[in-house]
């Protein structure tokens, strides 16, 4: 019965991911995590599949006042720069197959919440409408959860559960 809810769940959350320009794996990362985001190009608005170059511009989030500060540099991807800001930073994405972008984060415990948006480097922006787009991690230990944390009348809600907390 675990082994089927674990399948369950997999493929709900890579059938969803199917269709979007943004994504991350795991899609609900607990704190410590590898987290790999991808970037697809090819639906429209957003960056444009010719882009050169696509980098994650991302920073550590504080959840109470929505303020960016720099993330530790021992996590930083390869390639990794401090943006002009000071604050975020900016790592290099990976082209890979049908113009599907992809960079791997590796955090430490000490990260909880983040923010990043996508951008070419130079001039074109993708920051989710204005919204950026945010990850909390899970804390260890939780079993289930939904996302997103606060739905509204019409959102739609993932419910996920954890058969072998963590």
């Amino acid at each position: 019965m675990k082994n089927i809810l674990r399948v369950a769940l997999l493929l709900l959350i890579s059938t969803s991911a199917l269709a979007q320009t943004v994504w991350w794996e795991p899609a609900a990362p607990r704190v410590g995590d590898l987290v790999t985001y991808y970037y697809d190009t090819r639906p429209s608005g957003g960056l444009e599949p010719a882009t050169p170059a696509l980098w994650l511009h991302w920073g550590v989030l504080d959840p109470q006042n929505g303020n960016w500060s720099t993330p530790p540099q021992s996590i930083w991807p390869a390639g990794s720069r401090l943006h002009t800001d000071n604050i975020a930073v900016q790592s290099p994405m990976i082209e890979g197959a049908d113009s599907v972008w992809h960079v791997s984060v590796d955090y430490d415990t000490s990260v909880h919440d983040m923010a990043f948006v996508f951008t070419d480097g130079v001039s074109v922006w993708d920051n989710n409408n204005g919204n950026n787009w945010e990850i909390h991690f899970i804390e260890p230990g939780l079993v289930s959860w939904w996302a997103p944390e606060d739905p509204q009348p019409g959102d739609q809600v993932t419910i996920f559960y954890d058969c072998i907390p963590g």
